[in-house]
């Protein structure tokens, strides 16, 4: 009977070390707030890149026309 009483005794104190390293990792791990602020601000990078894009494409395109424009006065 000491035997099962020494052993449930253990046994609970290994889960309690168990339930501790758990708690603390939850503890130290971002909290749900973070991820939606992260969010929002990933929403406004997506429209900034989408800004970049459109103004690289618009140029691109003009300086490929400038470069042909270019080419043709070289060649006269």
């Amino acid at each position: 009977m000491a035997d099962d009483k020494d052993y449930a005794v253990v046994l609970m104190e290994q889960m309690r070390d168990e339930l501790r390293a758990v708690h603390e990792l939850v503890a130290d791990a971002p909290k749900m707030s973070d991820f939606r602020r992260l969010e929002s601000g990933l929403d406004e990078v997506r429209a900034d890149v989408k800004v970049i894009k459109s103004v690289v494409r618009s140029h691109s395109g003009k300086l490929a026309e400038l470069d042909a424009r270019v080419s043709t006065l070289e060649a006269a």
